[in-house]
C-alpha cells in the first residue's frame, strides 16, 4: 500500500507499507519508488502524490497485472491533524473511513516520459527518496483520474461512534441499575421492574454486538481481545442469565430459599458487568491513542467518571443493606407465596372474646 502523509506545510511523505490484520502497517524496505514532480500539497489541502514504482510487479507478497484495464484498489482516509512527518515510519491511528476502486492500469505504466504526470515531458526524473522535494500548488493529470470508484465511503466513524454509545449505556448504567433494582422496597420488583429492564439491556447489547461485528468486518478485524471478549460476554449474558435468574425466580416462590441457581445467576451477572466496562477500555485502546479523534479525551474522561460512580453508588448500596435486616425471610425482589391461615379446630373455644392465632412459623 501507498500511505500519503504531510512531510510539512507544502510537502508530502509517501510511504510504501504492507500489512495484515488490525496492526498497524510497516515499511516495506523492498519497495523501489520515486516520488515525482507535481507531488505536494494542494493549495485546497488536498494531496497529491505522483509515484513511479520500478519493482511493483515483482515484490513479495502481491502480483499486478499491468495490462489490466479494471484493477480492482482499495483506498482508505483518516482524518485529523496533519502528521508533518517527514520519516516513512510514522505511526497513526486507523483509518476513519475506506472504499473501493477500479483502475486502468495501461494509462499509468511506461511511455517515453519520465513523469507524465506533469503537462511538462522533461526527462528531470524524480526525487529517489519517498519525501518529494514540494511544491505549494501542485498538478496532476492522468494516473488516478483514470479509474472508476465504486462503493463510496464507508461510515466506520458513525458505526463506532453508535457502538460505543450503546455499549457503554449497558454496562455502565442498565445492567448496574438493573441489579440495584432489588433493593428498591417494593413487592414484585423482579417481576415487573428487574426483569423487563435486564430484558431492555440484552436487546441494546445485541444490537451493540451487530454493530461491533460490522465494524469489525469493514475493519478486517475480528479476533482481537477487544472483540473476543464481547463475544464471551454478550453470549453468557443471553445464554445462561435469563436461566438462571428465571429457576432462582420459580425456586424462590416455592421454598422462600436461595439457591445454587440464584447465586451463581448474581455474581456470574457482576463478573460480566465488570468485564463489559473492562472491555469498554480495550475498545479504546484498540480504536487510537487518547486524544486522536476516534479517541477523544472528553470520552474517555466521560467513561471513567460514570464507571467510578456507578461503581460508588453500588458498593454504598450493597453496604447499606447488608446491615439492614427488615425482612430476614423474604429475599430482595421476591414476594413468598403465603398459605392460607390455619386454625386448631381441636381446641375449644375458651371463651367468646378469645381468638385462635395463626401459626407463625409458615
Amino acid at each position: 500500500m501507498f500511505v500519503v502523509y504531510s512531510a510539512s506545510d507544502s510537502n508530502i511523505t509517501v510511504s510504501p507499507r504492507s500489512g495484515t490484520g488490525f496492526s498497524l502497517p510497516g515499511v516495506n524496505t523492498n519497495a523501489q519508488i520515486s516520488v515525482l514532480d507535481g507531488s505536494g500539497i494542494a493549495s485546497d489541502g488536498s494531496y497529491v502524490a505522483n509515484v513511479r514504482c520500478d519493482n511493483c510487479l515483482s515484490w513479495t507478497g502481491g502480483t499486478m497485472d499491468p495490462k489490466s484495464t479494471s484493477a480492482n484498489w482499495i483506498w482508505a482516509i483518516k482524518s485529523g491533524n496533519p502528521l508533518n512527518d517527514a520519516s516513512t515510519s510514522a505511526s497513526f491511528g486507523i483509518h476513519d473511513s475506506r472504499g473501493e476502486f477500479t483502475l486502468d492500469l495501461t494509462s499509468g505504466t511506461g511511455g517515453s516520459s519520465s513523469n507524465p504526470f506533469i503537462a511538462s515531458t522533461t526527462s528531470s526524473g524524480g526525487n529517489s527518496s519517498s519525501t518529494t522535494s514540494g511544491v505549494s500548488t501542485p498538478t496532476a493529470s492522468g494516473g488516478m483520474s483514470s479509474g472508476s470508484r465504486s462503493g463510496g465511503s464507508s461510515n466506520i466513524t458513525q458505526v463506532r461512534v453508535a457502538h460505543a454509545i450503546l455499549m457503554s449505556l449497558v454496562f455502565l448504567v442498565l445492567f448496574p441499575v438493573a441489579a440495584l433494582t432489588l433493593y428498591l422496597p417494593y413487592a414484585e420488583k423482579v417481576r415487573y421492574i428487574h426483569g423487563p429492564l435486564q430484558l431492555l439491556s440484552l436487546t441494546i447489547s445485541i444490537i451493540g454486538l451487530a454493530l461491533g461485528v460490522y465494524l469489525g468486518q469493514k475493519v478486517n478485524q475480528l479476533d482481537a481481545y477487544h472483540q473476543l471478549i464481547g463475544y464471551i460476554v454478550v453470549a453468557i449474558l443471553i445464554l445462561f442469565q435469563p436461566a438462571l435468574g428465571v429457576l432462582q425466580h420459580l425456586h424462590y416462590r416455592k421454598t422462600g430459599t436461595k439457591s445454587p441457581m440464584g447465586i451463581a445467576h448474581r455474581w456470574l451477572g457482576r463478573i460480566m458487568i465488570i468485564l463489559g466496562v473492562v472491555n469498554g477500555g480495550l475498545g479504546f485502546m484498540q480504536s487510537g491513542p487518547v486524544g486522536s479523534q476516534n479517541v477523544p479525551n472528553y470520552s474517555v474522561v466521560a467513561y471513567s467518571i460514570v464507571a467510578g460512580v456507578v461503581l460508588f453508588l453500588y458498593l454504598s448500596i450493597l453496604a447499606a443493606t447488608s446491615f439492614s435486616a427488615k425482612h430476614p425471610r423474604q429475599q430482595r425482589g421476591e414476594k413468598l407465596n403465603s398459605p392460607p391461615q390455619q386454625y386448631d379446630l381441636r381446641q375449644p373455644e375458651r371463651s367468646n372474646t378469645q381468638r385462635y392465632r395463626a401459626p407463625t412459623n409458615y
